[in-house]
């Protein structure tokens, strides 16, 4: 998962931003050198589940036939219905007898 990976970077970016912040003023000191260590622990859990994710799909692809794993589909749903309107009236009057 490539936004996983991405996130944690991101994380790991913010963490190395904030931690120069901390040591400008010695009020927010605490606050800033807490948030980077979060952000900088939610940077590496980001790409441990990234990395699950990678290792879970591979040992899927190992144990199941190419055959049996699905695909991604990437046809787009037509805009309009395939049947045509005669088709449809015969259906529903089909279904309409059944039922009665």
């Amino acid at each position: 998962m490539r936004i996983l990976n991405w996130i944690a970077y991101l994380s790991w970016a913010l963490a190395a931003i904030s931690l120069p912040l901390a040591f400008m003023d010695e009020y927010t000191f605490g606050f800033f050198i807490g948030l980077s260590v979060s952000i900088a622990i939610s940077g590496v859990l980001f790409f441990a589940f990234s990395r699950i994710i990678v290792l879970l799909t591979d040992i899927r692809d190992a144990l199941v036939p190419k055959s049996e794993v699905p695909k991604k589909v990437d046809e787009p749903i037509p805009l309009r219905p395939t049947s045509t309107h005669a088709e449809l009236s015969a259906e529903l009057a089909r279904m309409k007898e059944k039922l009665a």
